[in-house]
This record gives structure tokens, C-alpha cells and sequence, in this order.
């Protein structure tokens, strides 16, 4: 066998830990076998871009790299380009089968299941239409919000602009990774300047405290709450998940910089914003509409409704707060539209 075949051999042992899963899924649409050969060929065709000298020019690598990135994170990623390295010079020191077996193994541990999975729906997505196939069905993939804002916060790049071409290049070189940013890309970039003035005010001013305006009815509502089984929880926890799929909820940002939510109605009776924050001042306080598939949560709609923290509030009053919701949720994992 010549290094090429050698290395796509000890590849297709690499998806052993995730593949039963995967051929499950796809028995009924396509020969299992025949798509692990063609995501193994694509694999080490996309790896041999990466590792190459000169910066990847092909649109569907570079999309496929903001992809992988922006899902694994920039450290995965360099571990994937330094695993794929020891994969390839170990297997073309390999006398046997099972050194073939064992390197292959080992990448597939650098990978990990979260990362193997990734790369097979990423490699799919990319076989069966390319970059432009990769930009109007990546915001459909599980997880999709929470890889846009770890791209945006690890990388720099808005990762619906790099599906799109917005990304021109990208290098790997001496454990560095290089990305050619086009100017629609880059992150801050979608801000714009009153973005940028907005992020500079927030770290140089101290942020106005909202008061609990129905201070007198605190001690009924959180003893009402307390009889429904009611109390505020956080985006990670299990209770979550209930209140969303009941419908609206309500949210508050403490003093602290802590997002706490609330179901806005339960069993008819509605919640108070006061009971999230015990009638403490926040930072921002509105209400939500957030749909839940499995482990994604996607924004649909937001705004700083708050009877209690935000009655007669001023428009700039009633935007900065809407904001600093919207950033307390994308830090969750959440963005609205």
C-alpha cells in the first residue's frame, strides 16, 4: 500500500468510537459503508489541504475549516492538525494491519465523539453541495447559535460570513493558524461603530441598577411562586428547558451579571420579574420566546418588557436594557435574530 492508501486506511479506524450511531442513522438513504469510504477520502483530502504549505484557497475547505473551528474551538482544532500529522508518519512506518488499527485509534481519541461527529456532518454537508451547501443548511445544525458566537468570541469571524466566501484564507503554519478575513467577516465588524462605542461605554462606566417599582407586593409574590414550585433557574438547568416549552418566560441580568429566567405564566398564575431577583435591582429585565430541539436553543424573540423594573422607562433606558439582555443570553448560547 502506498502513503496514501496507508493513511486513509488508518483513518477509517479513526471513526470506530462514533460509527455504529452514524450508520443507524443513514442505513435507509445510503450504504453505510460507501459514505464512511467517501467521508474518509474526504477527510484526508481536507487534512492535506490544512497541513500544505500554502494557505487553503478552496472555498469549500475554507468553509469547512470555519465550520470545524467555530464548532471545536481554535485548540481542538490545532490538536486535530497535530494528531493528523502523528496519524500520517505513523502510518507509513506501520509494517501491519493493527499498527494501521492502533494509529488510527489514537487520532480518533484527539478527535473525540463531540469532534468526530462534527467532522461527519461537516464532510456531508460538504459532499453533497459543496460551500453553498454548507451556508444554507449550517444555520439548520444542531448547535449552530452557540458555534456562531464561539466563533465570533475565539476567532474573530462571523461564521454565517464565512460560509458565505467571507473567509478567504486560511493557514496553518508552525502551530499558527492564519485566517484572511473579508471585511463582511469579521466580527466586530457586524457591530459597527456603535458596537464598538457601546462595548467601550459598558467597560468604562459603572451600569445603571433598575429598582423594583412594586417593592409592596414582593412578599406576595414570592410566597405565590413559592406555592407553584416557581424559581428562577439558569439556561443550563433541567427546569429550563420545562418553562420554555411552556411559552413565554421572563428574564432578568442582576446586579451581578447573572441571566436568571422565569416562566411568565404558570398554571394561569403569572410570575413576577421580582421573584428571579428576590426584588433585588437588576441590570435588565424583558421577557422571551425561545424554542428548544434537543440540545439547541434558538432565539425568537426578545424584548425588555418589565412592569416591575422597566414601567415608564425612557426608549434609551428601555434599549440599553434589551441589550445587555441580548449579550447575557448569547454568553448562554442564545442569540435572537
Amino acid at each position: 500500500m502506498d502513503a496514501s492508501a496507508r493513511r486513509k486506511m488508518a483513518l477509517s479506524f479513526a471513526w470506530d468510537g462514533v460509527w455504529e450511531g452514524a450508520q443507524v442513522a443513514v442505513h435507509e438513504v445510503i450504504n453505510p459503508l460507501a459514505l464512511k469510504a467517501m467521508i474518509t477520502s474526504a477527510m484526508a483530502a481536507y487534512m492535506l489541504l490544512v497541513v500544505a504549505p500554502e494557505p487553503i484557497t478552496k472555498l469549500v475547505a475554507v468553509a469547512l475549516t470555519a465550520y470545524v473551528v467555530a464548532y471545536l474551538g481554535v485548540d481542538t482544532f490545532m490538536n486535530l492538525v497535530q494528531g493528523w500529522q502523528r496519524l500520517s508518519a505513523d502510518s507509513e512506518r506501520a509494517v501491519s494491519f493493527q499498527e494501521l488499527e492502533n494509529a488510527g485509534h489514537r487520532f480518533g481519541r484527539v478527535m473525540g465523539e463531540n469532534g468526530a461527529r462534527v467532522l461527519i456532518l461537516a464532510l456531508t454537508a460538504a459532499l453533497s453541495g459543496g460551500a453553498a451547501n454548507m451556508a444554507s443548511k449550517g444555520p439548520m445544525l444542531p448547535g449552530f447559535a452557540s458555534a456562531a458566537l464561539a466563533a465570533e468570541t475565539q476567532a474573530g469571524f462571523r461564521l454565517s460570513a464565512a460560509m458565505a466566501g467571507g473567509v478567504r484564507s486560511i493557514s496553518v503554519a508552525e502551530g499558527v493558524m492564519t485566517v484572511g478575513l473579508a471585511p463582511n467577516a469579521v466580527a466586530m465588524a457586524a457591530r459597527g461603530s456603535r458596537g464598538e462605542d457601546a462595548a467601550h461605554s459598558a467597560t468604562n462606566k459603572r451600569p445603571t441598577l433598575l429598582e423594583n417599582q412594586k417593592p409592596d407586593a414582593l412578599l406576595l409574590e414570592l410566597e405565590a411562586a413559592r406555592q407553584l414550585g416557581v424559581q428562577p433557574v439558569r439556561v443550563t438547568d433541567a427546569a429550563f428547558v420545562r418553562y420554555a416549552n411552556e411559552g413565554q418566560l421572563k428574564w432578568v441580568v442582576t446586579a451581578e451579571g447573572e441571566l436568571l429566567i422565569l416562566p411568565h405564566t404558570w398554571r394561569t398564575k403569572e410570575i413576577s420579574h421580582a421573584v428571579a431577583s428576590k426584588g433585588h435591582p437588576v441590570l435588565a429585565a424583558g421577557q422571551a420566546d425561545i424554542a428548544v430541539y434537543g440540545s439547541t436553543r434558538a432565539g425568537l424573540n426578545i424584548t425588555s418588557h418589565s412592569g416591575h423594573y422597566l414601567h415608564r422607562a425612557s426608549a434609551a433606558v428601555s434599549a440599553n436594557a434589551l441589550e445587555i439582555g441580548k449579550q447575557a443570553f448569547a454568553r448562554a448560547g442564545i442569540i435572537f435574530p
